[in-house]
């Protein structure tokens, strides 16, 4: 029953996006010109975060300690930064392995000088924390901690990871012209959206962010804060857009199975590196000589 009325709750956050997403997108428009399946996923972005404090206002009441928003140590300040520090860690591991392998090769078409790279770096960290605050706070911090309280941390950890990795694969077929599009445009397309998952070119994205989810799972139950998944998340955010724009994909390697054909990013190689770090995660804080002191 718990899981059923997580599954109620989140669906009809999601579809209120959709229906929401047309008046949004006529607003929007009378100040800057903007394409319609950006305004699809902004609006069922924010509702997916109402919906999620909704949730947890229904589940365990609604406060920044609850949202995991509160510092549960003395050294939250240190521990963030060693947190941040980690999520970079593990892109540089991804693409230096991506690199090695011949899989991505360095940018042809970069200009790379000393005085970009501390635009890139401060446009990077900011869009990791700006994009982790916000994605953490609804599935780490309403939902995961919502169900918990329903359920248990196992099952909570697990449904929230699955639900995570899903949402990242949402994809409106919107008409071209604005002309052709209405107020049920997003609604009518609603559950074709949310099945592109099923493609096989998706599966493999789907369980590197899975296990992505897990870990972060994890991180919040075991910490009772999610300040230190918004610093993994943001150090990984950051690490991925400056991947992005020094290395460049090399199409028709013999290795290009290690990456998914979703984004070039994700997929196999992305696993191993967050699978190691979620086992790792586990023994130290749950199997590690201080496991039992927090």
């Amino acid at each position: 029953m718990p899981v059923l009325i997580f599954a109620l709750v989140f669906i009809a956050a999601l579809f209120t996006g959709a229906v929401l997403s047309y008046p949004l997108y006529i607003a929007i428009r009378l100040v800057f010109d903007v394409d319609f399946a950006d305004i699809i996923i902004l609006s069922t972005q924010l509702a997916g975060f109402v919906g999620s404090l909704l949730y947890l206002k229904y589940s365990d009441g609604l406060s920044l300690y609850n949202l995991g928003l509160r510092a549960t140590t003395d050294n939250i300040k240190r521990d963030s930064f060693i947190m941040f520090g980690l999520g970079f860690l593990i892109v540089v591991l991804l693409g230096g392995s991506l690199y090695l392998v011949g899989v991505y090769n360095i940018h042809s078409q970069r200009d790379f000088v000393l005085t970009a790279l501390p635009t890139l770096v401060v446009s990077a960290i900011a869009t990791g924390i700006v994009v982790a605050t916000f994605e953490e706070t609804i599935f780490r911090g309403g939902l995961l901690r919502g169900l918990d309280r329903q359920s248990s941390a196992p099952l909570a950890v697990i449904i929230t990871s699955l639900v995570y990795a899903w949402v990242h694969f949402i994809r409106f077929d919107v008409p071209p012209g604005p002309d052709n599009i209405d107020l049920f445009t997003a609604p009518v397309n609603f559950l074709n959206a949310y099945t592109v998952l099923f493609s096989t070119q998706k599966i493999d994205a789907f369980i590197s962010l899975f296990i992505l989810g897990l870990l972060l799972g994890m991180m919040r139950i075991k910490e009772k804060s999610i300040i230190n998944c918004i610093a993994l998340h943001a150090g990984l955010v950051a690490g991925i857009k400056i991947f992005r724009y020094l290395l460049e994909y090399q199409p028709g390697n013999q290795f290009q199975f290690l990456v998914s054909q979703h984004d070039y990013r994700l997929g196999f190689m992305a696993t191993v590196w967050l699978f190691m770090a979620t086992l790792i995660y586990y023994f130290f804080a749950y199997r590690g000589p201080k496991a039992g002191s927090s």
